[in-house]
């Protein structure tokens, strides 16, 4: 309401009795240089000294309170210290009322300063109360102070109050006083907070020695000793300057990860908690991720683990809902020169069983990478973020292959991903990079990831489906066919092979074929197949699975004239109508002789001319 103004014209009530900072209140009045009328403050527990009026100058005292004092500080139970600079007070006087914790020779002080010294009454200023509950004219505690710490402890030792000139059996001990405090600053006086909201911690020793334990990494505490003595009429106390310590450093400890899971092709959701013991201000946090097997060729990276060609999830057809990836077991399925004349490589067939019959899911354990101590903000690229669904930022990853981005969050959504593809994901937290000592974890906490596959990728384009003659010699067999098509480019993790099935209304062809054995061949050879239109049913068998079945129908046309099969079924039937014709034919011929044929016999009495 203040922190503008330099004059205020009237007077100033100030009554605050709920906490603030010390730096809300020296924002608000620490611009005003002139009061023309009262300065008043009372019932304010939070206040602890009055340095907030830095450039406070002068109080004109063009009104009084109560027609007497043109500034007036009551009631106010944790004050300690007045202002630093002197001011002037043009009317008035001072009146100092209920302050236990001020020391009334810090009030004499400030009256001899305005000049007013002369003025001090009973009414006005009571030594009865004001300080009661003060160390006051108090001796210096500590010629020689030793502190040393170790990470989150701090061990203090000093030389002990001198209890010479008193019962030393009235001395109880000490307390030591201690607090988190911004920076080390020479001019800082016990009293000094502004607020007395942030109280200060204590220790009680019955020595000139003390252990703190459990102390925040990298922290600043101030601290001061002070007597405690049992009350009685030459009691004396003694307080020490007010001393500040400040624990090392140590990095933070990892993040937790408690959400990751692929929610596409294409991205993966992370959510963590911050670390357990930060060891300072954690600012952001450092995602990176790489590609453990891209997803079209089953092929790493980083090459990770030569000695194993695939990792396997359980089988399941594909649809268009996705399913989501379980680790697995990892299977070797490359064939060797003798296997592949077994049936199709007996290896390739195991590999399809282990596709089938996946083995029990491995939950592999949370992994850690160590870093050396640099600061991973150096030289990074920017990084594009965006807000998406549930207020989960986004990063766009150009490099589907592998990246590292800065978030301030504990929230992200990695996209631009490879389908179908392990991720191995790192987290590490860092520390405000604005300090003089800061480090990022040395330790990442990691998961590895699968996206999602994308089904239709394994399915065969049946447009590229070719039907080849199938020569030897030269000669085309007539009832052999070549088949082949174009391998998916981009499918859902290593092809293995293909399963296919050539049917016809009463005949059927169901195999598989490894992925060498058909590059090799370009295609599958189909033999002995009888007459009739055929159609195929084509999928792909991946470390994914199983591809749905893509048909293309009837598109083969099988014609084959067998001499065989001809003698078989119709000579018994062409030697019966011969036969038939035979019989018929000689009938024919035999009735007509007869019916032209006529015998001749000469009478009595003719001659036959021989001629």
């Amino acid at each position: 309401m203040f922190e503008k103004c330099n004059v205020i014209e009237g007077s100033l009530k100030i009554q605050i009795e709920e906490c603030g900072k010390a730096e809300e209140f020296t924002k608000a009045f620490g611009n005003i240089r002139e009061i023309t009328g009262y300065l008043l403050i009372r019932f304010s527990p939070t206040f602890t000294s009055l340095h907030m009026f830095k450039n406070l100058e002068i109080i004109h005292g063009e009104e009084l309170v109560n027609g007497r004092y043109a500034l007036s500080v009551m009631e106010l139970e944790n004050l300690r210290q007045l202002f630093k600079q002197n001011i002037t007070i043009k009317n008035g006087l001072i009146n100092f009322e209920s302050n236990p914790k001020l020391c009334f020779n810090k009030i004499t002080e400030f009256v001899k300063s305005v000049g007013l010294e002369n003025n001090i009454t009973e009414n006005g200023i009571s030594k009865y109360s004001n300080g009661e509950n003060a160390i006051c004219e108090a001796p210096v505690l500590l010629q020689n102070l030793n502190d040393n710490s170790d990470e989150r402890i701090f061990t203090l030792s000093f030389t002990g109050f001198k209890t010479t000139n008193i019962n030393h059996t009235k001395l109880l001990g000490y307390k030591i006083y201690y607090k988190k405090v911004d920076k080390i600053d020479p001019d800082m006086e016990i009293g000094d907070d502004n607020n007395a909201c942030d109280r200060w911690e204590s220790k009680f020793v019955t020595n000139a020695y003390a252990r703190f334990e459990n102390l925040e990494i990298n922290t600043i505490y101030a601290y001061y000793i002070h007597t405690k003595v049992i009350t009685h009429p030459e009691a004396k106390n003694a307080v020490s300057k007010l001393l500040f310590h400040k624990t090392p450093f140590k990095t933070p400890e990892m993040p937790r990860i408690k959400r990751y899971e692929a929610i596409g092709p294409n991205k993966i959701l992370l959510e963590w908690d911050p670390p357990i013991k930060p060891n300072g201000i954690i600012t952001h946090y450092t995602v990176m991720w790489n590609a453990k097997s891209i997803g079209n060729n089953g092929i790493g990276h980083d090459s990770f683990e030569n000695n194993c060609t695939f990792k396997f999830n359980k089988l399941k057809f594909f649809s268009q809902n996705f399913f989501h990836s379980e680790i697995q077991k990892c299977h070797n399925i490359e064939a060797t020169e003798s296997e592949e004349s077994r049936n199709e490589g007996t290896e390739f067939e195991d590999s399809v069983l282990n596709v089938i019959y996946p083995p029990p899911n491995i939950r592999k354990p949370i992994e850690e990478y160590y870093f050396d101590q640099y600061s991973l903000l150096e030289n990074d690229p920017e990084t594009f973020i965006e807000k998406c669904e549930e207020k989960y930022p986004e990063i766009i990853n150009e490099n589907k292959t592998y990246g590292r981005s800065n978030i301030s969050t504990t929230r992200v959504i990695l996209s631009g991903l490879f389908h179908y593809t392990e991720y191995y994901i790192q987290i590490i937290a860092c520390q405000d990079i604005t300090v003089p000592e800061n480090f990022c974890s040395k330790q990442a906490a990691s998961r590895i990831i699968r996206t999602h596959p994308i089904p239709e990728n394994n399915i065969v384009d049946l447009n590229t489906i070719n039907v080849l003659p199938y020569l030897i010699n030269g000669t085309e067999q007539e009832d052999s066919r070549i088949i082949n098509w174009k391998i998916p480019e981009n499918p859902n993790g290593a092809i293995l092979g293909f399963r296919y099935k050539i049917s016809t209304t009463n005949f059927e062809i169901d195999r598989q074929i490894s992925k060498e054995d058909y590059k090799k061949s370009n295609g599958i050879l189909i033999q002995g197949l009888q007459n009739g239109l055929y159609s195929a049913e084509i999928r792909t068998i991946s470390s994914a699975g199983i591809s749905e079945a893509n048909v293309k129908k009837e598109f083969i046309k099988i014609h084959v004239f067998n001499w065989e099969i001809f003698l078989y079924k119709w000579l018994p039937l062409v030697v019966v109508v011969s036969g038939f014709i035979f019989v018929v034919c000689r009938f024919c011929m035999e009735k007509g002789s007869k019916k032209h044929t006529q015998k001749v016999i000469p009478s009595e009495g003719q001659k036959i001319l021989l001629l």
